[in-house]
C-alpha cells in the first residue's frame, strides 16, 4: 500500500487462508512487513490480532464504509451464522426490535429527506417507523444486502361530511406492540395498542382519535417487508419479516382507511447519508 501524509485509505488486499461462508465477527493474526521500494527486500514489522468482520458482500450505499460500533457490530452479531441476504434480513430485524435499547415515538424522527441522523437516533433512544426501517436498512446494507425502504400512505383528499370533518389521508391499524416501552392513552397494561372501534358512523367513539397512522415506513427487501417497529397478531405475536406488502402484511396490519381499502405503498428508495 502506498501512503500519503502518512495515511493510507482505504484498501484492498487478499489474505492467505479460508473466509468462513457466514457472516459474524472473527480475529486473525497477521504478519506485517514493508520494504523501501523495488528492489529491496521485505523486512518484517512485527504482527497484530485484527477484528474481521465477515459479510455478505461489499457494503453499499450509504454504508460503503460502514460504522463500527452503530452498525458493523450490531449487524454482524445479529445476523451471526446467517449465508443469505434474506435470513440476514429477517434476523437483523428482529434483531433490532427486541435487542435494541430504543422505544417507539411516532411523535419524533431522525430523518430528513435521504439523510439518516443515526448518532442522534441513538442518543435520544426512542423514534418513529421511519427511524427503525432506517436502521434495518442501513444495518442491512453495511453487510452487502441491497435492502431499500418503502411508506405505506392513504392518498386520499376527499372532502366529505359523513367523515364529520376528520381528514382523511390516514388509516387505522390492528392492534401492535410497538418497540420499547411507549406510553400513552393508547395502550393497555400489556403494552399493545388498543382495538379500533368499528368504522363509520361510529368515528366519536373513544380510541379512534389514537390508533391511526397518516403513514408508516418499513424496510424492504425482494419483495418482502421486514419491519422492527412493532409485533403484530396479538394471540400469536411476531415481528412482521419477508412479508407481501400487499398482501399478509396488509392483512395483518390494516384495519380501516378513510376511503375504505387506501393503501398506498409507494416505490423503494434508499438513504443516501448518514450523519
Amino acid at each position: 500500500m502506498s501512503f500519503t501524509d502518512g495515511q493510507s485509505g482505504w484498501v484492498s488486499f487478499t489474505v492467505s487462508g479460508s473466509t468462513p461462508g457466514s457472516v459474524g465477527i472473527g480475529t486473525a493474526s497477521w504478519q506485517w512487513q514493508f520494504r523501501y521500494a523495488d528492489p529491496y527486500d521485505w523486512v518484517n514489522d512485527g504482527t497484530s490480532s485484527n477484528t474481521l468482520y465477515i459479510v455478505l458482500a461489499p457494503p453499499q450505499s450509504p454504508m460503503e464504509e460502514p460504522w463500527v460500533y452503530y452498525v458493523l457490530i450490531k449487524a454482524c452479531n445479529w445476523a451471526s451464522g446467517k449465508t443469505s441476504a434474506t435470513t440476514a434480513m429477517e434476523a437483523i430485524t428482529t434483531g433490532t426490535y427486541s435487542n435494541l435499547n430504543v422505544t417507539y415515538n411516532g411523535g419524533i424522527t431522525h430523518t430528513s429527506g435521504m439523510t439518516f441522523h443515526l448518532t442522534q437516533f441513538m442518543s435520544d433512544a426512542e423514534g418513529d417507523c421511519q427511524d427503525m426501517s432506517a436502521y434495518v436498512h442501513v444495518l442491512t446494507r453495511a453487510i452487502g444486502a441491497s435492502s431499500s425502504v418503502r411508506r405505506i400512505t392513504d392518498p386520499s383528499s376527499i372532502e366529505d361530511d359523513i367523515y364529520g370533518g376528520w381528514p382523511h389521508d390516514r388509516f387505522w391499524y390492528k392492534p401492535i406492540d410497538p418497540i420499547g416501552n411507549p406510553s400513552g392513552a393508547q395502550y393497555g397494561p400489556d403494552g399493545w395498542t388498543l382495538d379500533p372501534e368499528p368504522p363509520p358512523p361510529e368515528l366519536g367513539v373513544p380510541y379512534w382519535d389514537y390508533c391511526w397512522w397518516y403513514f408508516h415506513q418499513v424496510a424492504y427487501y425482494s419483495g418482502g417487508v421486514y419491519d422492527a417497529t412493532m409485533r403484530t397478531n396479538k394471540s400469536s405475536p411476531y415481528v412482521p419479516t419477508g412479508m407481501d406488502i400487499n398482501g399478509d402484511y396488509k392483512t395483518e396490519v390494516l384495519y380501516y382507511a378513510i376511503p375504505e381499502g387506501q393503501w398506498d405503498t409507494g416505490d423503494p428508495w434508499s438513504y443516501q447519508q448518514v450523519d
